[in-house]
């Protein structure tokens, strides 16, 4: 029994000396190249018996595989080291130990390199631009390795198109209409080198086919506001183009957030007036400063609303330990003075508005009686108060002859509100109901008319317009798809959406006019409808003579409406080949694909604009 017991102890240990193991590392490869402090261990290892350990050193640091389960032998490793030193050969050695002790390394020579970040630079589509019908990719990258670019397109959470180049990339890319839907396109660039690192831009662009829509202006940024002749644009920073001059001046960096145009320069939500003639900031009320009523803890904010020649500003103080004490200080602001007028100081919860030039209204709220006020003003001297008004009252809108809001009564034990538009002339101390629904606060006046949305029975939002009368007449009649308001002139015309489509009423006709895709924000300036979207302002053609068929010009079969466009007409050509056989003249030409114009020799078409 001795003899057997000491013949299989040599036999282990024979076993166990001549134990065998494979060491082979798969990642990193001789010589290669590492990117800033992180290296992928892969190692393949066969042993006889099982392993203790499989441990990687590199420069003093260590580190610890841990076996594949998704493959016998292999082990793997993310190794985050700490103070590599770049571009110097180092030798990286891996070491697998069994139970017995037996033990196997193997090694190659890798160099830890320190590239250049990438930075991805998009050239085309520019912000805010129409890529109809097709769209120009153009970017580029800064970084010290080739990139791989993708440039992706998303519209409406679907992707349009996808398109990978390497390096630079510049193309054109035709969109097919029918697989996208019209509105904002997003178009990522992302630049990704070797190492694995990546930048993304996003271009923000539109899709537009209208053909009523004549390009009128492109800037260099999303127009926010167009009036007096100049356009409101930016991105990150801001700036007003005088159209007429075509002079861009900057705004100040702190023009943020929403600015609206008025006759004396930009006006900022923070109560900042930029004068774009003296290039000055004037301020307005906006701190509580000295006031010996002013409670304890009081915080002073500013809220500005402006009309044409007055804004104005409430200052609110506010007492977390005695709320009834809070009150808002209400300042009129005059813009072209460039001076304010302390005018009202109202308790409680309060709102304040100056929906006109020549009034402003408030309201009074505390413990024991609520009223609302419309003060009348003139430049500014307060000459009237006492006209009252629901204590809650929201939205208000003026065209200097009627005073439009909404009015709000809560419904008890609901969380629910009856709302109605109501209308107070300047004469006349007397509310008469519209009768508008719930949630419609969409409204406009303009010299003596009201629009307004109201739901039907069905519950579909129609667009009514009440008259100089007083007379409502309701315009759409849709059955399923709500109609939504989006602008009136003092014609009383209105431009509204049913869908996605556009429609313009007419005062006195019954067949509205289709306008196409409308989207983009609406404004009627110089007796003329305009659209902007993105960074470009269109006029929209509303009254454009287009083809019904191929023919000549001066026949009236041709045109819609059986009618040849006069000599002030705006003229589109989409679909069909108009001959002028005989002189003839229109104020503007638009052509649209594959529509063409042939003139025969010896015969003029006279474009003026």
């Amino acid at each position: 029994m001795q003899k057997l017991f000491i013949c299989c102890l040599l036999f282990f240990f024979c076993s166990t000396a001549n134990a065998s193991i494979t060491v082979s590392i798969i990642s990193p490869t001789q010589n290669q190249a590492q990117f800033y402090n992180t290296i992928h261990l892969s190692v393949d290892i066969y042993s006889d018996y099982d392993l203790k350990s499989v441990v990687a050193t590199l420069n003093g640091q260590k580190d610890t595989l841990s076996s594949d389960i998704n493959s016998i032998g292999s082990y793997t490793s993310d190794w985050v080291l700490n103070g590599m030193p770049t571009n110097t050969p180092l030798t990286l050695t891996i070491t697998a130990i069994d139970y017995f002790n037996n033990q196997q390394s193997s090694s190659v020579v890798v160099v830890f390199v320190s590239p250049p970040p990438v930075v991805n630079k998009p050239e085309l589509p520019v912000m805010y631009s129409n890529i109809y019908p097709s769209v120009h990719l153009k970017g580029s990258y800064t970084g010290g390795d080739s990139v791989t670019f993708t440039v992706s397109a998303v519209a409406d959470y679907s992707q349009i198109f996808s398109f990978v180049a390497h390096n630079n990339i510049d193309t054109i890319i035709t969109i097919n209409l029918k697989t996208i839907p019209q509105g904002t396109v997003y178009i990522t660039y992302t630049a990704t080198d070797k190492w694995g690192q990546h930048s993304d831009e996003t271009v923000y662009a539109f899709y537009d086919d209208n053909v009523l829509l004549k390009k009128f202006y492109e800037g260099k940024g999303d127009i926010t506001d167009f009036n007096y002749d100049k356009v409101l644009e930016g991105y990150s920073s801001y700036q007003i183009t005088d159209l007429s001059t075509s002079v861009s001046t900057p705004l100040p960096s702190t023009f943020t957030g929403t600015n609206v145009i008025t006759p004396y320069g930009v006006l900022s939500n923070t109560g900042n007036l930029f004068d774009w003639n003296t290039r000055k900031i004037y301020s307005f009320p906006n701190v509580s400063i000295n006031n010996p009523d002013t409670p304890a803890y009081a915080g002073g904010s500013a809220r500005f609303n402006n009309s044409g020649k007055y804004a104005t500003s409430a200052i609110v103080f506010e007492n977390y330990d005695d709320p009834y004490s809070a009150y808002i200080d209400i300042y009129l602001n005059n813009l072209e003075t460039h001076t304010s007028t302390f005018y009202a100081r109202s308790r409680g919860n309060n709102y304040y508005y100056i929906p006109g030039e020549n009034f402003s209204q408030y309201d009074v709220d505390n413990a024991v009686d609520s009223s609302g006020y419309v003060e009348y003003v003139d430049n500014p001297i307060l000459i009237d108060e006492g006209y009252e008004l629901p204590p809650i009252s929201m939205h208000p809108a003026t065209d200097n002859y009627n005073h439009a809001y909404m009015w709000a009564t809560p419904v008890m034990n609901t969380d629910g509100a009856f709302t109605g538009l109501y209308n107070d002339t300047l004469i006349i101390n007397h509310s008469t109901a519209i009768g508008l629904g719930v949630d419609c606060d969409n409204y406009r006046l303009e010299n003596k008319f009201i629009a307004y949305e109201k739901k039907g029975p069905s519950g579909v939002t129609q667009i009514w317009l009440r008259d100089s009368l007083g007379n409502n007449t309701q315009l759409t009649y849709s059955g399923t798809v709500d109609s939504y308001l989006r602008s009136l002139n003092p014609q009383g015309d209105i431009i509204y959406t049913t869908g996605t489509t556009g429609y313009l009423a007419k005062k006195g006709t019954t067949s509205p006019i289709q306008l196409g895709n409308l989207s983009g924000v609406i404004y009627y300036r110089d007796s003329a409808w305009y659209e902007s979207k993105g960074n470009t302002l269109y006029k929209l053609l509303v009254d454009a003579y287009l083809p019904v068929t191929n023919g000549d010009w001066n026949n009236p079969a041709t045109w819609q409406n059986n009618t040849v466009p006069p000599a002030n007409a705006d003229v589109i050509i989409n679909n069909f080949t108009i001959t002028v056989t005989a002189n003839a003249s229109c104020n503007s030409l638009k052509m649209v694909s594959p529509g063409n114009v042939t003139v025969l020799p010896g015969v003029n078409l006279t474009v003026l604009h």
